[in-house]
């Protein structure tokens, strides 16, 4: 049959919208539930989570303003033999800033005990205002592709490359003029497990 596994969680953390400014989400609460179907491994998941952040001062507001936002987001997973599939989709209010979804696809197949690859695109998606100005931008369109190796039992060699386009640079203040920036990596990892 069904079960249900929930969470909640309640507290502050930090919000970094660039190195140069940095805020605080306070007063902040949220709760996830996942339904576990009589499918064996496949679950859906619901969620939300609510906070208060102060957007820094610009030159034209020298103090700070605070924003109450409001993030929904609903997930699926299934691990089903060799497969392994994930979902995601996050729609959240940022008060007078603007409205922001995102979403991810993630695919994995086992080939072996040993070897197994893993696929994954995400997007993420503002509409708002930027200094007075209308934005409607794609922050972020990420594809992802892992290849895992367990060389070991308890020793996993992960190689992982992304090609990212997006108006997001972390260290410069956000342009909505500027053309989407093109980020090529290529991350490996080595984990132990003892």
């Amino acid at each position: 049959g069904w079960t249900l596994d929930a969470d909640g969680h309640a507290g502050p953390w930090k919000v970094d919208s660039n190195l140069t400014q940095r805020a605080d989400a306070r007063e902040a609460w949220g709760a996830q539930v996942w339904a576990n179907t009589p499918l064996s491994g496949v679950r859906i998941g619901a969620g939300a989570y609510r906070c208060e952040v102060d957007r820094p001062p610009t030159r034209d507001r020298p103090t700070r303003l605070p924003v109450d936002y409001l993030m929904l987001h609903a997930s699926v997973e299934a691990d089903l033999d060799r497969w392994r599939l994930a979902s995601e989709f996050i729609r959240g209010n940022l008060g007078t800033t603007g409205r922001y979804r995102a979403w991810y696809v993630q695919a994995g197949y086992q080939f072996t005990p040993r070897l197994s690859v893993h696929a994954r695109g995400a997007v993420a998606y503002m509409h708002g205002q930027s200094n007075g100005e209308p934005v409607d931008a794609d922050l972020s369109k990420d594809l992802g592709l892992a290849i895992n190796v367990a060389v070991r039992p308890n020793v996993l060699f992960k190689l992982e490359g992304h090609t990212n386009d997006g108006m997001r640079i972390e260290d410069q203040q956000f342009k909505r003029d500027n053309p989407p920036s093109q980020t090529r990596y290529l991350i490996a990892s080595i984990t132990a497990t003892y």
